[in-house]
């Protein structure tokens, strides 16, 4: 289904593979993991475009793992998210959420309230509106 995978490793390794699944069903399946990693493809990274899956596993009941560059963490996501940034060794990081969990759960809260002040519906509604009624947009062209 356009995916290159080695179904023989991931059975070895005892992944769960399923189809594709409706949009509105993410967050819910996400809820169901301990970690959910973010990744995004790199030309999305180097357009700087982000996706619904950006901001959606904030809404899961599953700790974010963010495979992204660290800067764009921070202006995305807020400098409380840098935490849920694995660093060099994804299993140490993983290991260190599940014998520290209040750690990362307090960096998820603190990300969860940045994401709601900066990238809501509510404020790409003020902007729009903002735009309509003459205003600028941030990147200052009208």
């Amino acid at each position: 289904m356009g995916i290159d995978t080695d179904p023989a490793l991931l059975s070895r390794l005892g992944v769960e593979a399923r189809d594709g699944m409706r949009f509105d069903e993410v967050v819910g399946s996400l809820g169901r993991a301990k970690f959910a990693p973010v990744i995004h493809r790199p030309l999305f990274r180097r357009l700087g475009i982000v996706t619904n899956r950006t901001f959606e596993t904030f809404y899961a009941d599953s700790l974010p793992v963010l495979m992204l560059p660290r800067d764009f963490v921070a202006a995305i996501y807020g400098e409380a998210a840098l935490t849920l940034v694995p660093g060099d060794s994804i299993a140490a990081h993983l290991d260190d959420a599940l014998s520290r969990p209040a750690v990362y759960w307090d960096a998820v809260l603190q990300t969860r309230s940045h994401l709601e002040r900066h990238h809501s519906y509510a404020q790409r509604l003020q902007q729009l509106e903002a735009i309509a009624a003459g205003g600028t947009r941030s990147g200052g062209a009208p």
